[in-house]
């Protein structure tokens, strides 16, 4: 659970250093901004990160090392 933390909180901190204001997309709250649904999907993220990380490193430790596969870890942590 605390990595699970740190990974959120490691994501969001420079986020909010390099927001500078924040503006709605309307006048009139119309509900197509779902809070609650941006959280979920930056915790998914963030764990998606964190298995790419875990499997970049086992990887690179396996002899021998499959680069196919690793890139595909690679890309699919810095997509995200």
């Amino acid at each position: 659970m605390k990595k699970f933390i740190f990974s959120i909180l490691a994501v969001l901190l420079p986020l909010s250093f390099s927001i500078s204001n924040v503006n709605a997309h309307c006048e009139i709250p119309c509900g197509i901004d779902d809070d609650q649904l941006r959280t979920q999907l930056i915790a998914e993220h963030a764990t998606t990160i964190e298995k790419s990380m875990k499997q970049i490193m086992a990887l690179s430790k396996a002899n021998p090392t499959n680069n196919n596969q690793m890139v595909r870890w690679v890309s699919n942590k810095e997509n995200q």
